[in-house]
């Protein structure tokens, strides 16, 4: 029998009930979203994208680059690329009809992957132009049941072996994976209902997909296969990871309430950081022992010391921050879901607000060395001029 009863086991039952109280309406929002993907009885998993005059205007979440193509994914599996600098825009063959939320090719090559709802990863080997299914959330779910199954049985071994001057360290610890695999094993009877929210890619090879609820999937040989190193992350409230990035240095995750996760060993071993927010983060910048986060209601918080103290900066916003990059310079531009973006101080303590304003809110955006500014957002995806957004910035 896999589940060992330890001292605590009374315990451990009892959160696993509260916790499937209180899921199912935090599940309903998720369910809610993905139902308005799904057209005509089709599987929005095993229905094709449609192919549509206005994807270029519809909702869109994030933008990358591939080669000196500029690629932009967003809702109904829309994926748009342009050759000309963002003048025009096709729209992709996609084989899926739900909302992607990240893209990422990484080193700019002709490989890149997307993430989205219901638990879906595609990759594309032509730099864009054609995507295919690597997986989806029914796959992910069993993923996570396999590693947190794993990682119990090897702590049911060592409890055999420990002395007992060995066995509470060890008895916690199964308890907490024991809670970790029933709640993994619910989400395989309820269907691909979690969302992939980011991705990162150290090369070609090897990369992560994070999302809610602690969903977090690892490839090692570019997406042929992916497994879970979620037993290895401290997250026993099964927080959303909202974020992840990282460098050479040290990876992060970032999201639901505060949390932080680092590895400074390439995503082997995780440590759970002392927040300085108890808010939820929505993006993370790497740049060597700096570390910026980005959350609710214009907090956010820099690290110079790769994440060890944090000092909050001030935005001058009370709007949710979207997303940041790291300037030549060394200063930062950063979105707030508005038409508006802002611009840090030399020193990243302060932000100020442009003189320029997109057409829509802005969930992502790209600049092209020597060429225009791409955003995307509720408006859809729009190439501005460098001239026409900031001075200061070009």
């Amino acid at each position: 029998m896999l589940f060992h009863e330890s001292p605590g086991s009374v315990k451990s039952a009892c959160a696993r009930q509260l916790r499937r109280l209180h899921r199912p309406a935090q599940v309903a929002v998720f369910a809610l979203l993905l139902s308005v993907q799904a057209q005509a009885f089709e599987d929005p998993l095993h229905a094709p994208a449609i192919q549509v005059p206005v994807a270029a205007q519809s909702l869109l979440l994030d933008v990358a680059l591939t080669g000196s193509r500029i690629v932009a994914v967003g809702e109904r599996g829309h994926i748009l690329y342009s050759d000309d600098l963002g003048q025009s825009w096709t729209q992709a063959e996609v084989p899926v009809r739900v909302m992607l939320t990240a893209v990422t090719f990484p080193d700019a090559g002709p490989l890149g992957w997307a993430v989205g709802h219901q638990g879906v990863i595609l990759m594309s080997q032509d730099g864009g132009l054609t995507w295919s299914k690597q997986l989806d959330g029914n796959q992910a779910h069993q993923l996570m049941v396999d590693a947190f199954t794993t990682a119990a049985e090897a702590r049911i071994e060592a409890l055999e072996l420990a002395a007992e001057s060995e066995r509470e360290p060890l008895e916690m610890e199964l308890e907490s994976l024991e809670f970790m695999l029933d709640d993994s094993a619910s989400f395989v009877e309820e269907g691909p209902v979690r969302p992939f929210v980011d991705l990162w890619f150290k090369n070609p090879s090897e990369g992560f997909a994070v999302g809610t609820f602690g969903l977090i999937l690892r490839t090692r040989d570019g997406g042929k296969s992916w497994y879970s190193p979620a037993p290895s992350l401290k997250n026993p409230d099964a927080r959303h990871y909202n974020a992840m990035a990282g460098d050479e240095n040290a990876l992060f995750i970032a999201g639901e309430g505060g949390h932080i996760q680092r590895s400074t060993d390439g995503g082997e071993t995780w440590e759970l950081l002392d927040s300085p927010y108890e808010g939820s983060f929505f993006d993370v910048v790497v740049d060597k022992e700096r570390v910026l986060l980005l959350g609710l209601r214009g907090n956010a918080f820099l690290s110079e010391d790769n994440g060890e103290t944090w000092a909050p900066v001030e935005t001058g916003t009370n709007l949710n921050l979207s997303k940041a990059v790291l300037l030549e310079d060394g200063r930062f531009l950063m979105s707030q879901y508005a038409p508006q973006l802002l611009i840090s101080n030399p020193d990243s303590t302060a932000f100020k607000r442009l003189p320029w304003s997109s057409t829509g809110a802005i969930s992502s955006f790209l600049i092209l060395q020597q060429g225009p500014m791409i955003t995307v957002g509720t408006n859809g995806v729009t190439a501005h001029s460098a001239q026409s957004f900031s001075v200061e910035v070009n």
